[in-house]
């Protein structure tokens, strides 16, 4: 679930630039609730010279981008290539999440021994 309008209104403004055929892969619920959900008031501007990854997006579009990209754009090696590396991220952060509840208890308890 996207958390904000503005996500959406990012997404919206890359999709506009993107080859209709690649828009029209993505099923008509999806992006018509993009499309609906799109804030009027917050402007985006994206320079297609620049990596998107290098403009000033948020996070979560970004997420969103990469999650369409893996279930609607991506082909062959490629996807599973996208389907690995996704893969690699979610041990990686719940490794990292697992790691911060420990590090957290830890911290908890020796403060509790004193």
């Amino acid at each position: 679930m996207i958390h904000s309008k503005e996500v959406y209104t990012e997404v919206y403004e890359v999709l506009k630039g993107l080859d209709k055929q690649m828009v029209m892969r993505i099923p008509e619920q999806i992006l018509q609730t993009i499309i609906d959900s799109v804030d009027e008031d917050y402007k985006v501007t994206i320079d297609w010279n620049m990596p998107l990854e290098k403009q000033n997006l948020k996070e979560e579009t970004l997420n969103v981008l990469g999650w369409l990209n893996l279930n609607f754009w991506a082909e062959g090696e490629e996807k599973i290539a996208y389907q690995q590396q996704y893969l690699k991220n979610i041990i990686e952060q719940e490794n990292s999440q697992q790691l911060t509840k420990t590090s957290f208890w830890q911290s908890f308890l020796s403060k509790m021994k004193k």
